[in-house]
């Protein structure tokens, strides 16, 4: 290894020694910064994965504390707008969305403690 590739990963470790001893705080704040750095990004979905992305974001809106006032939810939200606007020539696809928007289709697991 070269004395560059030698300093790159001591300086990797360095930060990871770091942040895992920063606390929640100190780790939102640099975490919103790096993001701030940061340009969109482009996504490349099939339709199955696109179908399933769109299943979680209706499982995200069940979520009690994520309201559209949320990142999440609103996420959630523009989400299901583009699949739905993807999936418009597909009614059995849309059919399955709207009754997945349907919460008293919602299936309580049975777990056992």
């Amino acid at each position: 290894m070269t004395r560059d590739a030698d300093d790159l990963i001591a300086r990797q470790i360095q930060i990871r020694e770091r942040l895992a001893a920063a606390s929640d705080d100190e780790l939102i704040t640099q975490g919103a910064g790096e993001l701030a750095t940061l340009g969109p990004i482009d996504i490349v979905l099939r339709p199955e994965s696109m179908f399933t992305l769109a299943a979680l974001m209706q499982l995200v809106q069940r979520h009690p504390q994520l309201t559209t006032d949320h990142n999440a939810g609103r996420l959630a939200v523009i989400v299901l707008e583009h699949a739905r606007e993807y999936f418009s020539d597909c009614p059995a696809v849309l059919e399955m969305l709207r009754r997945g928007d349907d919460r008293r289709r919602d299936v309580t697991p049975d777990i056992e403690s």
